[in-house]
């Protein structure tokens, strides 16, 4: 099946996407939060978090997994990003600061609904990648995307 991306989602995702590496680097969650639907899908790969949550339960077990990282620091950045239908995934590399914590590469999932997403859904595995093996340069977000 062939899908393609409007405007409008590309422009909602790249905004989502750009508010949750804002949180990551600041703590500041609020921005993230006010692009999610009431309704809204969260799926986690691991920790007391794992599973898929809809609904509220979904929003609920996003602002607990929120509040259980305060305090954590993640630098990330977008690989790749795909864009079809109302579906936007970011292949990304993450490390904590400092970068003893955390270091992997994750694909996370945005579904866009209006001008909000409705869900995010994390996978990554539990690899342990070093910063030579993330030498893709990043997506920038700001700039054009062909």
């Amino acid at each position: 099946m062939e899908r393609s991306a409007d405007a409008g989602t590309e422009k909602v995702a790249m905004e989502a996407w750009r508010r949750f590496l804002a949180a990551w680097d600041s703590g500041d969650w609020a921005p993230f939060l006010e692009m999610t639907t009431d309704d809204f899908q969260f799926q986690f790969p691991v920790g007391p978090h794992a599973g898929r949550h809809e609904g509220a339960a979904g929003k609920a077990a996003l602002e607990a997994w929120i509040e259980s990282n305060r305090g954590v620091r993640i630098k990330g950045r977008a690989l790749e990003v795909l864009i079809a239908g109302d579906t936007a995934v970011f292949e990304s590399y993450g490390e904590s600061v400092p970068p003893d914590a955390y270091r992997n590469f994750e694909a996370i999932v945005f579904e866009v609904e209006g001008d909000r997403i409705r869900a995010m859904r994390e996978y990554w595995g539990l690899a342990d990648p070093s910063p030579t093996g993330a030498v893709r340069p990043a997506i920038d977000v700001d700039a054009p995307q062909n």
